[in-house]
């Protein structure tokens, strides 16, 4: 299996120049990168209105709580063992359990591999196709950003800007399950690196998400 998605990633592609290879490149790495955060709040002390987004993937579900000015008040993900209906179903329960009674949902949106299933079967207010989702949360961070890839469960997507406005969208005609395999082989190595170098208050978050 290592060999033929080794030999798929060669074919298809041209190496590209490390994002880090020496520590003190990796520390400049962490620092550059730990400017751009999302500002989150308890969704416990929260009162008022506040919004709802659901990205329904091929294999995962995540879910967010924000407020009117962008605060994190709350966040799920979890993997959805090919019903993503139930998964959704079943995070937004645990969302109502700890939400407090001030707290209002005025709108909620839903984007990703079942977003038009997601947005009929639970009345949610807007779906969006996933590259323009990822396009505008990387403008918040990122104002002159200009390509976004999209490594799912199933496929990739990438999208290219120019003037801050959408040029190209194209999908990658990988076919599916080289793209899983790519995918679960990526899941299975992050969680190898995490043991091998024992930091586990690191990547307690990051081994949690699987």
């Amino acid at each position: 299996m290592s060999i033929f998605i080794y030999q798929v990633i060669y074919v298809i592609s041209i190496p590209l120049k490390p994002l880090f290879s020496t520590n003190v490149e990796y520390d400049e790495f962490k620092a550059r990168h730990e400017k751009d955060k999302v500002a989150k709040k308890p969704l416990s002390e929260h009162r008022g209105d506040c919004f709802v987004g659901i990205d329904a993937g091929s294999t995962t579900s995540k879910l967010v709580v924000i407020d009117r000015d962008g605060t994190l008040l709350y966040s799920a993900y979890q993997g959805n063992g090919g019903k993503p209906l139930d998964s959704i179903i079943e995070m937004l329960k645990k969302l109502y359990s700890v939400m407090p009674k001030e707290a209002i949902i005025r709108y909620s949106g839903v984007t990703g591999y079942g977003e038009k299933l997601i947005q009929t079967a639970l009345n949610i207010d807007l779906n969006e196709i996933e590259t323009i989702a990822h396009y505008t949360a990387a403008k918040k961070f990122e104002p002159d950003v200009t390509s976004i890839v999209d490594i799912g469960g199933q496929d990739m997507k990438y999208i290219k800007m120019k003037n801050n406005k959408q040029q190209l969208l194209q999908g990658f005609s990988y076919e599916n399950h080289i793209v899983a395999a790519v995918f679960k082989s990526v899941l299975f190595i992050r969680s190898i690196i995490a043991v091998i170098t024992k930091t586990k208050d690191q990547h307690k978050d990051w081994l949690q998400k699987d």
